[in-house]
C-alpha cells in the first residue's frame, strides 16, 4: 500500500519572548507621567495611562506611557491592542532610543501577532526588528529573532523557508548561545523536518540532543522530543517504538503540568491505538485528552476529539459488521485507511 501521511500534533519549543536586560521604558528623561500612574492603585493604572495619552505630553512621557499600556495589554492576552500600542512605541522611539529597545518593540508586535494566528504579519515584525538590530552588535538577539521567524513560518506552512531561518539561528547559537539554545534550535529544526515528511532527517537531528535534555534537567524539552519521536516512528511504521515514546513523553509531561502538550500527546497515542485496531484503548485515551481541554479551555481541540471519537466508534461498528456479514451478506464500508 502506498505511504499516506499521518495526521499528528507536533510539539515545538516556545517562541523566545524576552531577551532584554534593559528596562522597556525610555531612560533618557524623567517620566513624571509614568511615575504618577504607577503610584495609583493597580486596578486604575491602565485606564489612567490611556487617559493621559490623550493629553499634551513630552515625547519621552508619551513613549513611556505607550509602552506601559502595551505591556499591560500583552500581559492580559489582549494581543490586538498590544500590537497597536507597541507599533506606536516603535514609531515614537525612532531615532530616540537604542536599537535594542526599538527592536524589542517590533519583536513584541511579532509575538502578539503570532499568538493571534497572524503568522506572516509576525514574520514582518520580526524581520523589521532584525533590520533595526543591524545597527547593534547583538548576535544572540538576532538568533532569537531568526528562531521566532522560523516558528512563524512553520505555522504558516512555509516549511523550507522555516528550515532556512532555523539554520541561520543555529549558526549564531552554535557560536554565541547557551547549550539550552543549541538544543532548542535542533528540536525546532527536527520539528520542521517532521512537518515536511523528512522523518529520517528529523530522527538524525534528535540523535544529537537526547542526552542534552536530560543533562540540562529540561524535563519539558525531553517530553517534547519523546512525543515528536513517537510521530516519527509512527510515520516510519515502527508502531511499538512509537507507543513507547508516547508513553515516555506522557510520564515526563505529567511532571511539568503542561496540559496542552499532554492533550496533544494523548491525541497522537489515541490515533496510534486506532490504527492498531485497539478501539477501546483509543476511546479511553481520547477521554483523557478531552479532560485536559477542560483545563486549558481550548474549544477547537474539543471538536477534534469528537471527530476522532466518531471515527473510532465507526471503526468498532465496522468490525462488528464484518463479523456479522458471514450470515447476512452485509458489510459496512471501511473507514479511510491511515498510513502504513
Amino acid at each position: 500500500m502506498s505511504q499516506r501521511k499521518v495526521s499528528f500534533y507536533l510539539i515545538m519549543s516556545a517562541i523566545v519572548v524576552a531577551a532584554l536586560s534593559l528596562s522597556p521604558y525610555p531612560s533618557y528623561a524623567a517620566n513624571t507621567a509614568l511615575e504618577q500612574i504607577q503610584s495609583e492603585p493597580k486596578e486604575q493604572q491602565l485606564d489612567s495611562a490611556i487617559t493621559r495619552l490623550s493629553e499634551p505630553l513630552a515625547d519621552s512621557e508619551k513613549l513611556a506611557l505607550t509602552v506601559f499600556v502595551a505591556e499591560h495589554y500583552f500581559a492580559k492576552g489582549d494581543y490586538q491592542k498590544a500590537t497597536r500600542y507597541f507599533l506606536r512605541a516603535e514609531q515614537l522611539s525612532a531615532d530616540r532610543e537604542p536599537p535594542v529597545r526599538r527592536a524589542d518593540y517590533a519583536k513584541k508586535q511579532g509575538i502578539a501577532n503570532y499568538y493571534r494566528g497572524h503568522y506572516l504579519s509576525a514574520v514582518e515584525d520580526y524581520s523589521r526588528a532584525l533590520q533595526i538590530l543591524e545597527q547593534a552588535n547583538e548576535p544572540l538577539l538576532q538568533a532569537h529573532l531568526y528562531n521566532n521567524i522560523g516558528l512563524a513560518l512553520m505555522r504558516a506552512e512555509r516549511l523550507e523557508q522555516a528550515i532556512d531561518y532555523y539554520g541561520s539561528a543555529k549558526a549564531l547559537y552554535d557560536e554565541y548561545g547557551s547549550e539550552q539554545d543549541r538544543v532548542d534550535i535542533i528540536h525546532n529544526i527536527a520539528g520542521a523536518y517532521i512537518s515536511a515528511d523528512r522523518f529520517d532527517a528529523a530522527l538524525e537531528m534528535y540523535g544529537t540532543v537526547g542526552d542534552a535534555f536530560t543533562r540540562l534537567g529540561d524535563t519539558a524539552g525531553l517530553a517534547q522530543m519523546q512525543s515528536n519521536l513517537g510521530i516519527i516512528y509512527r510515520n516510519l511504521g515502527q508502531l511499538d517504538a512509537a507507543a513507547e515514546q508516547y508513553q515516555l513523553a506522557l510520564a515526563n509531561i505529567a511532571k511539568t503540568n503542561d496540559s496542552l502538550s499532554l492533550h496533544n500527546t494523548l491525541m497522537n497515542l489515541a490515533d496510534l491505538y486506532f490504527f492498531q485496531g485497539r478501539f477501546d484503548d483509543s476511546l479511553a485515551t481520547l477521554e483523557e485528552a478531552k479532560a485536559q481541554l477542560e483545563v486549558i479551555d481550548y474549544f477547537p481541540g474539543l471538536i477534534t476529539v469528537q471527530e476522532i471519537t466518531a471515527k473510532v466508534l465507526y471503526g468498532k461498528g465496522e468490525v462488528r459488521a464484518r463479523r456479522s456479514s458471514l450470515s447476512t451478506g452485509l458489510c459496512v464500508g471501511a473507514p479511510e485507511q491511515q498510513g502504513r
